[in-house]
């Protein structure tokens, strides 16, 4: 055999080893510098928001249409208060709903207001507790409320929480103004519920106001103490945020109040085609739900 017949051998790392080292080195080099974008974002948006929130004043130069002082304003509209829950434990959410028929009270507004409970559970002994605990709290949460609670279960999940939300606003478009979709761990006090409302009904170009979530104390010292950064933070962030973006800014799927035919005529999501990932209903509704929302303020 001559030398040009000879198999040419590699010394030292296998091929695909070195393809795979080379693909991995793309991927690490790559992946700081994507981050590095999110840090400059987080940062600038950090700063602005510290300055508006030490020597400007935000009431005025980001959210005008929001009056947070003076006496709780008097309301003329309705708002559904829905809360959208599935295979949880429904007793803290019960709970949940006594502490802000207590705080509409409170502020007597309880007569601009009532609960639409959305189900999608599909656990029988869990449906079960639903069903139970909604029969014991059906007639004390609708007291002083326009109209009596609502329990809905869905036998199916069709489009995850977007579908639940569609389902709603499917049957029971008419007989409220607005809505406020409220998690399954979310609670919000009658005084900044009757806020947003007269907000919305003081701007009819409003069509979705968002309000800045922060976590309830905790119990342990090292989530309190998270929790404490947090508030701070997400202020301070989300306050630069809203100054440049305005009207684009973020809608996080609950603790909002919505206007609720035009998120119906406007909002609305339709099953992609073809199999997941990239088709069929979409997970991360909110975010296209806001882009939605914008192209209806601009219409």
């Amino acid at each position: 055999m001559s030398q040009l017949d000879m198999p040419i051998r590699h010394t030292g790392m296998w091929i695909p080893h070195r393809r795979l080292l080379v693909l991995v080195l793309n991927v690490v080099t790559t992946a700081p510098l994507l981050w590095a974008y999110f840090i400059i974002v987080t940062f600038w948006n950090t700063l602005i928001g510290l300055c508006i929130v030490a020597f400007g004043k935000a009431s005025k130069s980001i959210n005008p249409y929001f009056e947070a002082d003076g006496p709780v304003p008097e309301l003329r509209s309705k708002t559904a208060l829905t809360i959208f829950m599935r295979n949880e434990d429904p007793e803290p959410i019960f709970n949940h709903l006594r502490a802000m028929h207590e705080s509409l009270r409170r502020v007597d507004r309880l007569q601009h207001f009532r609960f639409v409970i959305l189900s999608d559970t599909t656990i029988p002994n869990v449906a079960q507790k639903e069903e139970e605990g909604f029969s014991r709290v059906r007639r004390n949460l609708g007291l002083g409320m326009f109209r009596d609670p609502v329990y809905r279960r869905r036998e199916k999940n069709v489009g995850f929480k977007a579908g639940n939300i569609k389902d709603y606003l499917d049957k029971h478009l008419d007989g409220d103004d607005f809505f406020v979709p409220l998690d399954s761990d979310s609670a919000m006090s009658g005084d900044l519920l009757s806020r947003m409302v007269f907000s919305m009904e003081k701007h009819p170009r409003i069509g979705l106001l968002q309000t800045l979530v922060v976590g309830m104390p905790a119990v342990s010292a090292f989530t309190r103490i998270y929790q404490f950064g947090l508030r701070h933070s997400l202020r301070v962030y989300n306050t630069g945020f809203s100054w440049w973006a305005a009207d684009c800014t973020l809608y996080w799927g609950h603790n909002a109040i919505i206007r609720k035919k035009a998120f119906h005529e406007n909002c609305m999501l339709p099953k992609l085609p073809g199999g997941p990932p990239l088709g069929g209903y979409i997970l991360s509704h909110e975010l296209m739900e806001a882009m939605f929302a914008s192209c209806w303020l601009r219409s």
